[in-house]
């Protein structure tokens, strides 16, 4: 979207679903991704963050 990769988006929905690896805890990462969402937010899209750890342990939504 824009000059952003989105790992999942529903056009429907205006939803963008970010699963965020260990990476993104690098201070220049946590800007990159900030100045990211703001954008999408600008073009009135939904931002979801889900830490990739959280994927992996709770798959079963437990």
């Amino acid at each position: 979207m824009g000059v952003y990769i989105l790992d999942f988006y529903c056009p429907v929905a205006r939803l963008a679903v970010e699963v965020d690896g260990a990476t993104h805890d690098d201070p220049d990462q946590i800007a990159h991704d900030a100045r990211g969402t703001a954008w999408l937010k600008a073009q009135g899209i939904e931002v979801l963050r889900i830490r990739a750890t959280d994927v992996r342990d709770h798959l079963e939504g437990g």
